[in-house]
């Protein structure tokens, strides 16, 4: 409630059209993108912040769920602020004797839950909302069609609000598969259904090897769930763990010719890599030290480098770069170690259902064979 006190404390008069600046999407993006407009904006400016929900500053990635997920970024490299790049760590000390079991302090660094990280976006939200005085607004509202108008865009929502805008920030996420779901596939992971009526002694495959595959298999066991979970994926590959705090490796130099050709910034960063050793400093150091250019490295390359890096680079460069938390890694070798998960390397070329199971017809990546089974199946779109 907080929101709508704070929102009916401060009504002004509707700004002209060309002073609004609509944001659609109230996760992360959307709401660091609200709290810097404001920032920035001259004080005519007003800020509307829609999310279909209304659930604002958490999104899918930070939701308040039930299963106490650890983010996979040390706590201290997860400021909102790049300039003050200690807040959210500040913030969360401050906290800890709230949530003391959402915090996990590790050799590796400390680890903070992703629904605290959303409890933190909210906060600095609130305090936004109050220090606008009215400029930033939010509306529990959906944006259903744009349209160009005179003074820059007009937006048509679903409750039949009609509002133009002079700017517009679209920061919708990675949106859930809008194909049916039948009971037996998911295609959206995250669905509350997804995990409430498998029988807990069958197995279920889970499509994706990655961060997501990992969730959710410490989730369902949490959750009660003994049987068997394959989870496949074409390279079988999963994501590295979190080291013990190391030396810092500083941010290469890339020349012009390097930042132009995938080729070429690959061997710079294995020279880079082979050099840190040398020094006694892990890869970790080397891959951490791109944080700060890795978009820009990535707005450099030409389309044809960027179309080579998703096909054949990507799910080496995710198991490097997205790691999991210490904690969770030892949960995931351990479900390893017990048989309760195996990963596999595969395809899956089709899927027939038969009531309340489907069978699958998986090819092995290494033998070309194909084989079949009924099995419970989760299917995961995109990655994380």
């Amino acid at each position: 409630m907080m929101y709508q006190d704070l929102q009916h404390r401060h009504k002004t008069q509707d700004a002209d059209a060309k002073h609004v600046i609509a944001i659609i999407g109230a996760g992360f993006s959307g709401t660091m993108a609200a709290i810097h407009l404001r920032r920035e904006l001259p004080p005519n400016y007003v800020v509307y912040l829609f999310e279909r929900t209304g659930r604002f500053a958490r999104g899918l990635a930070y939701a308040a769920s039930g299963t106490p997920h650890l983010l996979n970024v040390r706590s201290i490299n997860m400021s909102a602020f790049p300039e003050d790049p200690e807040h959210f760590d500040r913030w969360m000390e401050q906290e800890a004797g709230r949530f003391p079991n959402e915090i996990k302090r590790t050799e590796a660094g400390t680890f903070a839950t992703r629904r605290l990280y959303g409890r933190y976006l909210r906060r600095l939200l609130y305090e936004e909302l109050k220090a606008s005085g009215g400029r930033v607004r939010l509306a529990a509202d959906d944006v259903i069609a744009l349209e160009h108008a005179p003074a820059g865009w007009r937006l048509t929502c679903a409750s039949g609000r009609d509002i133009t805008v002079s700017g517009l920030v679209l920061a919708a996420g990675n949106l859930p598969s809008s194909r049916p779901c039948d009971g037996v596939v998911f295609h959206d992971p995250w669905t509350p259904s997804a995990m409430s009526d498998l029988r807990l002694n069958e197995p279920v495959l889970i499509v994706g090897t990655g961060l997501t595959m990992i969730d959710l298999a410490l989730g369902m066991h949490r959750q009660g769930f003994c049987g068997p979970i394959i989870a496949v994926s074409r390279r079988g590959l999963v994501p590295q763990s979190h080291d013990q705090v190391e030396r810092t490796w500083p941010t290469p130099g890339f020349t012009a010719a390097q930042r132009t050709s995938l080729a070429a910034l690959l061997h710079r960063l294995r020279t880079e890599v082979r050099e840190a050793k040398r020094h006694g400093i892990g890869w970790r150091a080397v891959v951490d030290s791109l944080r700060p250019i890795t978009a820009e490295l990535w707005r450099g390359l030409p389309y044809d480098q960027k179309r080579r890096f998703l096909r054949h680079l990507r799910p080496y460069w995710d198991i490097h770069r997205h790691r999991m938390a210490p904690p969770v890694a030892a949960q995931f070798e351990a479900l390893i170690e017990s048989g309760a998960l195996r990963t596999k390397r595969g395809r899956v070329h089709g899927i027939e259902i038969f009531g309340a199971h489907a069978s699958l017809i998986l090819q092995d990546r290494k033998t070309g064979s194909l084989g079949s089974g009924p099995i419970n199946l989760l299917r995961r779109r995109g990655l994380l």
